[in-house]
């Protein structure tokens, strides 16, 4: 998944995004600025997916595309990096946390504690649980706008408005964004499917208790 590619040019006589060098066995050793790199390209690769998506699906509001802002290349860039060394917490942070904790999150709302803890992925192998997440935040909102479509009726007014006008998760009763859980998590074979999906509000899916509750795979 390299569109424009910009991470299989590393062995051409192009220097990928720009760089001043040619990451290679040379100047990269460790590996951490390819995977890096990668990581960019893949995050990359879904918006573009979904972008298509967007452009396709004319109930779409006008600002519902990726290219808003560029948050997105420093946050999968350090997620590459965590991924590098075989860990979550540069991106996801702690169980039960209020958002990412990671320093990946530095600087997004609720973010920036490094709660250090090793991935537990069960029998999935890591490249296809990133590519998993990674389809998972791009279409986030496509996830939303089926749900409003096909189960409306659960939801208020103004909570159905903000999905199909705004582009952005209903808010719960505490003006808190309402979250998207994974019946069966990515990180032990579930997938992306719509039916794998509960939407949630924030408390419901991680707040306290219910976050062990809701990912109890990660604790045995």
């Amino acid at each position: 998944m390299d569109p424009v590619g910009s991470f299989t040019d590393f062995t051409g006589t192009g220097n990928a995004f720009g760089l001043p060098f040619v990451p290679s066995a040379a100047t990269d050793p460790t590996g951490m600025l390819t995977s890096g790199l990668s990581s960019m390209t893949m995050q990359y690769a879904a918006q573009q997916e979904a972008d298509l998506d967007w452009a396709m699906d004319w109930s779409a509001p006008d600002h519902g595309h990726s290219r808003l802002d560029n948050k997105w290349v420093t946050l999968s860039f350090l997620e590459g990096v965590g991924e590098h060394f075989g860990i979550d917490w540069m991106w996801n942070g702690r169980a039960g946390g209020s958002g990412g904790d990671g320093p990946a999150m530095a600087g997004v709302a609720g973010g920036g504690k490094a709660g250090k803890g090793r991935s537990k992925l069960k029998g999935v192998p890591r490249h296809v649980y990133n590519m998993l997440k990674k389809e998972f935040k791009a279409n986030k909102m496509r996830y939303w706008r089926r749900e409003m479509a096909e189960r409306g009726n659960k939801y208020l007014p103004e909570q159905r408005q903000r999905v199909r006008i705004e582009n952005k998760p209903p808010r719960d009763g505490k003006n808190i964004p309402m979250d998207i859980h994974h019946k069966k998590g990515l990180y032990e074979g579930g997938t992306n499917e719509f039916d794998n999906l509960e939407f949630l509000t924030e408390e419901a899916h991680r707040r306290g208790a219910n976050f062990k509750i809701k990912h109890s795979g990660l604790f045995k």
